[in-house]
């Protein structure tokens, strides 16, 4: 009956172990007030995705708020569709490394098309800055409506890894 007692309690204790870790890897539901929202059909990244070594990642704003920025060249694109997300990597350069990339999404395209615009916000003009190319690379974790057919950043074509 000992015997029986101390199992039973080490079999609750892994029970009660085993509980607390899922709870802790259970992404929250809340999403943090002001987040940017890139359109009105995409919704946040409320998951958890895997991380990129050496990338950034970076929030997608509206458009209106930077598409009239100048673009940024772009050296590569990959996108990954990890059902319901799409995690989209790119490595490009900025023209200095005072300029601050953004990533703005076009709300305007067809279902299954995801066209994403970098942009380079120049510094304010009393900023001293070194005249050097400045290389990035950057993750974007977005929640698309619809799977994604074609992904675009800056025009350039991202082959999807499903």
């Amino acid at each position: 009956m000992k015997r029986a007692w101390w199992l039973l309690a080490l079999a609750g204790a892994l029970a009660l172990n085993g509980c607390r870790a899922q709870a802790e890897n259970t992404p929250s539901a809340a999403v943090p007030e002001g987040t940017p929202t890139a359109m009105v059909l995409i919704t946040p990244v409320q998951a958890r995705v895997p991380e990129v070594p050496g990338a950034t990642p970076i929030p997608l704003e509206p458009w209106s708020e930077g598409a009239s920025l100048p673009q940024v060249p772009i050296r590569s694109v990959a996108a990954l569709w990890m059902q319901p997300i799409l995690q989209v990597i790119v490595e490009g350069d900025l023209p200095t490394p005072c300029h601050k990339l953004r990533a703005v999404l076009n709300p305007k395209v067809p279902p299954g098309v995801v066209d994403i615009r970098l942009v380079a916000e120049p510094p304010a003009q009393d900023v001293a800055c070194a005249q050097v190319i400045q290389p990035f690379k950057v993750v974007l974790n977005i929640q698309p409506p619809n799977p994604p057919v074609r992904v675009l950043v800056n025009g350039k074509s991202a082959h999807i890894v499903r």
